[in-house]
């Protein structure tokens, strides 16, 4: 038991004598290139540590924050294009926009492939939210193995 403790011991004050030493032959180097009489400054302040984890924006909140700006430019776009070409579905709203007189209407007589393809349109667009927003739930969840699947799947291609 002492001699672990010894051994322990004599292994930290080494260690800390190796990195003095580091040190100073690093200091002795630099002083020798600028007393050499070039213009080279040289110096060695720390040497350079490798962190344990990687250095980087808060996944989940960048994430969200992404999803949010998403939402919000999509909304903006379509209120933008509704106030550029607006729609009217009634006949009220048509004489309330403007001080002109309406003479008269037409409706719209939808045939039942329009019908079918709206309704695709439709599910796909619902399709679509409800996958973005599992993805979303799956990035908030598994940060790190979400990320190594997508760069598995979209840089060596699903094999």
């Amino acid at each position: 038991m002492k001699l672990q403790q010894l051994t322990r011991d004599y292994d930290v004050t080494r260690k800390q004598y190796d990195e003095l030493m580091s040190r100073l032959n690093t200091a002795q180097l630099s002083q020798d290139a600028t007393q050499a009489g070039n213009n080279l400054k040289f110096r060695v302040i720390s040497p350079p540590i490798v962190p344990l984890l990687p250095d980087g924006p808060k996944r989940g909140l960048m994430l969200l924050a992404v999803f949010v700006l998403a939402l919000g430019i999509g909304g903006a776009f379509g209120f933008f294009l509704h106030k550029i070409k607006p729609v009217f579905l009634s006949l009220k709203s048509l004489r309330e926009f403007g001080d002109y007189p309406v003479i008269g209407t037409f409706s719209l007589v939808a045939s039942t492939g329009r019908l079918e393809q709206r309704h695709r349109e439709v599910v796909g667009f619902c399709a679509g939210v409800a996958l973005l927003a599992v993805v979303l739930a799956l990035g908030l969840a598994f940060k790190a193995p979400l990320a190594s699947m997508m760069q598995h799947v979209f840089v060596l291609g699903a094999t």
